[in-house]
């Protein structure tokens, strides 16, 4: 999505996700078209490809708000807890469970993954990991970190969300594999 400042820009953006969005609950994501989606939000293709490469892109750009608002609803102070991280992020997940349930059925895991987490959120290591190592192990922490929060949001899911963000939160803090 392009960024931008323009109000008819960020009106077309809105519409063309909304549109998205609802279609969604339709018909599965790989059978949307783009023509579709722009007549539902009642824009010119050329104004679907001027704010978006493709549908895909929309509908990171509706991930990348969920991450938003998840980013916005943590605690004030830098330094919470993990615990406090996740539950924020499961209880907006929760808040947002029936778009949740509708990539769960569209296999839309890869999109998920890709915009589960900030690549500026700070992974933080347990224990006495030297910064040199840190460094090294970042990104396969975070793919790890990632990949194993996202495949706990499709389980939950497909559980009919039987636990409660506090739930996922203690298990996702609480692991650890013994020798």
């Amino acid at each position: 999505m392009k960024a931008t400042s323009n109000p008819t820009a960020l009106r077309t953006q809105r519409a063309i996700k909304s549109s998205l969005k609802s279609l969604m609950t339709q018909d599965t994501f790989s059978h949307i078209t783009v023509t579709e989606i722009c007549q539902e939000a009642g824009v010119t293709r050329q104004a679907f490809y001027t704010n978006f490469r493709s549908k895909e892109d929309v509908f990171s750009s509706v991930l990348q708000e969920i991450q938003t608002e998840w980013r916005s609803s943590l605690p004030e102070q830098e330094l919470s807890s993990l615990y406090e991280i996740c539950i924020a992020l499961y209880q907006t997940w929760y808040d947002h469970r029936e778009l949740l349930d509708l990539i769960v059925r569209d296999n839309l895991f890869p999109l998920l993954v890709e915009n589960l987490l900030p690549s500026s959120f700070p992974v933080r290591y347990n224990g006495d990991v030297p910064p040199r190592k840190q460094r090294q192990l970042e990104p396969v922490a975070r793919m790890l970190m990632v990949g194993g929060v996202a495949q706990g949001l499709v389980y939950w899911s497909k559980g009919r969300y039987r636990e409660t963000p506090e739930d996922l939160a203690l298990a996702t803090t609480s692991i650890s594999v013994n020798d």
